[in-house]
């Protein structure tokens, strides 16, 4: 009995230091071919009116799985959606949209939208 309550709390402990934030592609707009893994990707701080009058939208990535703590930039929130990015042929993002989300469990239940963008 002893040995099964060590063994939940190393696996608990084990679901909580992993990350549950999860990337999500949409695909919009016109369809253009995915760019190779690890190309560049930047992100810019502009409102959709801004982004729009300088670059074409090629869709939306959402990262679900995010916690009520701010999310930067760099680390995870860019590792997970560079891929995603570079999958829908784009090479600049910007925030579209948050939800603010719990930690239950040490999981983050909130999402996090961005928009999706390549040069005209």
């Amino acid at each position: 009995m002893r040995m099964l309550a060590v063994s939940a709390i190393a696996g608990l402990s084990l679901v909580a230091g992993c990350s549950n934030v999860k990337a999500t592609g949409i695909r919009s707009g016109k369809l253009y071919p995915s760019l190779a893994e690890g190309c560049p990707v930047r992100f810019e701080n502009l409102s959709y009116q801004e982004a729009s009058a300088t670059l074409e939208m090629v869709g939306l990535v959402t990262l679900s799985g995010a916690t009520d703590q701010p999310q930067a930039w760099e680390g995870e929130t860019r590792e997970r959606l560079s891929p995603k990015v570079c999958e829908l042929g784009g090479t600049v993002v910007t925030p579209n949209g948050m939800v603010s989300g719990e930690s239950y469990l040490g999981l983050g239940t909130g999402a996090i939208q961005f928009a999706v963008w390549r040069e005209r």
